[in-house]
């Protein structure tokens, strides 16, 4: 536990939580005796931190909102590593190649720096937030990130359980059942809970890790493309155009749908232009329509039905009826489309609470999860297995033996959870015994092709057995509350056992590949100083000047005169308190 001392002898502590998002990441922090503050970034003043990184022309390092004017250009960006994580992508940035967790871990280390600015000391001990359905090597991976960061995870949370936690710690009166739709940039999360007299009991959680409001965009860009089309019948796009996801016309395209797409969140209608999008006739045409709410909802009618569907599934995991929904959490940048809101107001008729800020509430969730592990909190939770965990052995199917996936412990049983079970070798003179851990997403696996393959162990120089009678074999599982499953199989009387330990906590590099990866990583940090962001922000304010009326134009030459001295004398104290004026002063301008 992070502790600082103050005045007479009097202990400031402090609790953090991170939301580690595909589209956005947050970083909250609570006092002892205070309410949760969401720390805002330096530049934009806004909490909400764009989960991206890049290299700027310089090929120096930028995280955050820094990163916008550079993310899109070839080779230059990486968005949404998040859904990336546990696959063996590699992801570049300039002239090197990264892996997710390396990425994510650099969004950690910005989110690490401003709670560490804010503080006044650096931080460590964080409670960080996955998606509920994340699987095992997705859970391994985020660990690396956080471990290739220099943070000591104190526990993994559940997105959808975290915005339950920050709306029971908002309303601790509040009882019933709760409905948290977690619907973010990249996935889709929904959980059951449980709260009387301060405890939240997790009841059933489900959910889509390759659904999100990143496919809402998509859709957005093929309606826009179809009704340019359908508009310019002879008109032809310029070559591999679209096929270059880092094109200029794409990139033009995608951020003009993603604009499109909050628009219509408040506007029936909404006007799309894209200059110089296609040629006619060897004219340059511009991409100009009006498109409706209408038209884009009909768009998503796939995506619409994919996450009704979600709703469904996991009402129907622990038979839980609509009618029984006491309270309606929306959490998500996705839950802002007019549409998702109607559909989650028809299958469950309950008016959403209002009391979280549907952006803020994953992270101000992951502190008070924080200040619970450093009892600075009353609230408590009892959390669920998300998946369902079991072994491959020979059963009968009708009749026919064959190999089968046998559970262990259901999706959605309550943590932490033991079982023993007795089995029998096949055969007396059997040597060896494979144990074959699976993970099944829904529980619904029969066979071990339905389900994935996650760790192996074996028992070998297994004598024969006496009176032609295979060994009886016992399996012991646990599966604990930070999520660490312990499967032993031992033949009782011979002395012969074996034993696995699956924790998201280890993460699959060894200790000396997560060396290297936190010496490139902490390598390309050191390489981005304190003045970088204070060049972007002198970079967006000549932006802005070119806009300014003659008053504030001179305004911002004079602060931006100001932070350019401090910037060449190397003055950090100068450079923090010019940078604040002249961001106060943007701030202002913009509002």
């Amino acid at each position: 536990m992070a502790v600082r001392e103050r005045g007479k002898g009097m202990s400031d502590r402090y609790a953090i939580g991170i939301d580690l998002g595909t589209s956005t990441s947050e970083v909250c922090i609570i006092r002892e005796g205070h309410d949760p503050y969401v720390v805002p970034e330096p530049i934009s003043r806004s909490p909400v931190v764009p989960s991206i990184v890049a290299l700027d022309k310089k090929n120096r390092l930028l995280v955050g909102c820094m990163a916008r004017d550079y993310v899109d250009m070839p080779g230059r960006g990486v968005r949404e590593a998040k859904r990336q994580m546990g696959r063996d992508d590699l992801l570049r940035l300039g002239d090197k190649e990264f892996r997710p967790p390396e990425i994510a871990a650099h969004i950690l280390l910005h989110l690490k720096e401003m709670a560490s600015d804010h503080l006044g000391e650096d931080v460590t001990d964080v409670v960080i937030t996955v998606p509920a359905n994340f699987d095992e090597l997705q859970r391994k991976a985020t660990s690396e990130a956080a471990k290739i960061a220099g943070l000591n995870v104190l526990r993994w949370v559940n997105e959808p359980t975290a915005a339950a936690l920050a709306f029971g710690a908002s309303d601790a009166e509040a009882e019933g059942q709760i409905l948290v739709f977690d619907f973010g940039g990249g996935t889709l999360d929904i959980t059951i809970l449980e709260m009387m007299e301060g405890v939240l009991d997790v009841v059933a959680t489900y959910g889509d890790t390759q659904l999100g409001g990143k496919d809402f965009d998509l859709a957005m860009m093929g309606l826009i493309l179809e009704r340019f089309q359908e508009k310019n019948t002879t008109a032809t796009l310029p070559m591999g155009g679209l096929e270059d996801a880092s094109s200029d016309l794409a990139r033009a395209l995608k951020s003009a749908a993603e604009t499109a797409k909050v628009d219509l969140s408040t506007e029936q209608t909404t006007s799309v232009l894209v200059q110089n999008f296609a040629v006619d006739g060897g004219v340059p045409i511009d991409l100009d329509l009006e498109i409706t709410r209408e038209d884009f909802e009909v768009s998503l009618s796939h995506l619409l039905e994919q996450t009704r569907q979600c709703i469904n599934d996991t009402l129907n995991a622990k038979k839980v009826r609509p009618s029984s929904i006491d309270q309606v959490l929306l959490v998500g940048g996705t839950t802002y489309v007019p549409s998702v809101r109607r559909l989650v107001a028809e299958v469950l008729p309950v008016e959403p609470a209002a009391s979280v800020n549907p952006d803020l509430a994953v992270s101000i969730g992951a502190a008070v999860r924080a200040a619970i592990v450093l009892d600075m909190s009353d609230v408590r939770v009892v959390d669920v297995a998300s998946h369902g965990f079991g072994v491959d052995l020979i059963g009968s199917v009708g009749s026919q033996m064959m190999l089968v996936y046998e559970q262990l412990i259901a999706p959605n049983t309550a943590v932490p959870y033991s079982v023993e079970r007795e089995f029998s070798l096949l055969t007396p003179d059997q040597r060896q015994l494979e144990i074959n851990l699976f993970q099944s997403h829904d529980g619904t696996a029969r066979f071990p092709h339905e389900a994935k393959q996650i760790a192996t162990t074996l028992i070998t120089d297994i004598p024969p057995a006496l009176y032609g009678e295979p060994h009886p074999m016992m399996v012991e599982f646990s599966y604990s509350i930070d999520g660490v499953i312990n499967l032993r199989a031992h033949i009782p009387g011979i002395q012969k056992s074996c034993e696995l330990k699956v924790s998201a906590h280890e993460g699959s590099m060894s200790e000396s590949e997560l060396a290297k990866a936190s010496e490139r990583v902490l390598s390309a940090w050191k390489e981005n100083p304190k003045s970088v962001r204070y060049e972007a922000l002198v970079a967006r304010a000549e932006g802005v000047m070119e806009q300014a009326n003659d008053s504030d134009k001179e305004r911002i030459s004079a602060a931006c005169a100001d932070l350019k001295i401090s910037l060449s004398e190397a003055n950090d104290e100068q450079i923090d308190t010019h940078g604040d004026v002249l961001t106060d002063l943007l701030f202002d301008l913009d509002k």
